[in-house]
């Protein structure tokens, strides 16, 4: 089971032994022997007839991700993600996004493309904040699929959706709250043409950096928990330079 949600991704809290016992728990089925015989026939026949369609996902993501890595910005959206190999998202915001630098002169207006911003209405002395319909869809989709995934990693991202539902907004409106702090740093990098470098980023910095108070004048860093803080983030820049050294080789 461990190796499985390993494989599968998994980003649940609970333990493979306890999913384990979940399964023995479960009531046991009571049909004859004619009905599954029936209800086996007809699995067999859907995964028949799903391998050929998940044959031809898996090549189309091949292709997406070899697109992807060619693009000059690709590597620059690429970065956002914890697992090198999740590249369809990232090909979603090459493609909405474009590289016409133009088309968003300041953050915000990426933010309003992507539908992470809200729109203030007004009337009189009323103003409230509502939902934005006139947005990018298929853009607020994959800068909410950023939000959602890097929530569960990224120390900052997780403190910042925390915080949201905190406020008791919520789930929804906490991702698209993470989501427009994201676009900010996408348009940074995007218009610098960097990839996205934990390092460089002030509010994480900020985030993992743990200061032991001192009466004496100001704290003293406390390495060692500041390294575990940065941890998931180190492992992140590991995968994605040997994957980009293994790119290179290839290539070469």
């Amino acid at each position: 089971m461990q190796t499985f949600l390993a494989g599968q991704h998994y980003a649940g809290r609970q333990q493979p032994a306890e999913l384990v016992a979940k399964l023995r728990r479960a009531p046991q089925s009571r049909a004859g022997e004619l009905e599954c015989d029936a209800r086996r026939a007809v699995v067999l026949s859907l995964v028949a007839a799903l391998e050929p369609i998940v044959a031809a996902i898996s090549q189309l993501e091949r292709q997406i991700a070899l697109a992807v890595r060619a693009h000059p910005d690709g590597e620059i959206f690429t970065s956002l993600f914890k697992h090198p190999d999740s590249v369809v998202t990232a090909a979603i915001m090459v493609a909405e996004i474009g590289d016409r630098r133009a088309r968003c002169p300041n953050r915000d207006a990426l933010c309003g493309d992507a539908g992470q911003a809200a729109v203030a209405i007004e009337s009189g002395k009323r103003k409230v904040a509502s939902f934005r319909w006139a947005c990018n869809k298929r853009l607020r989709e994959a800068f909410c699929t950023l939000a959602d995934s890097t929530r569960h990693w990224h120390p900052w991202a997780a403190d910042h959706y925390a915080r949201s539902i905190a406020k008791g907004h919520n789930h929804q409106r906490a991702i698209r709250t993470l989501g427009r702090a994201w676009c900010r740093i996408v348009w940074r990098c995007w218009q610098d043409r960097v990839p996205y470098d934990p390092e460089r980023h002030r509010g994480l910095q900020q985030h993992i950096t743990v200061i032991i108070p001192s009466s004496a004048g100001p704290g003293v860093v406390d390495q060692a928990a500041t390294t575990r803080m940065a941890a998931p983030l180190l492992v992140n820049n590991t995968k994605r330079r040997h994957s980009s050294t293994n790119r290179r080789v290839a290539a070469g």
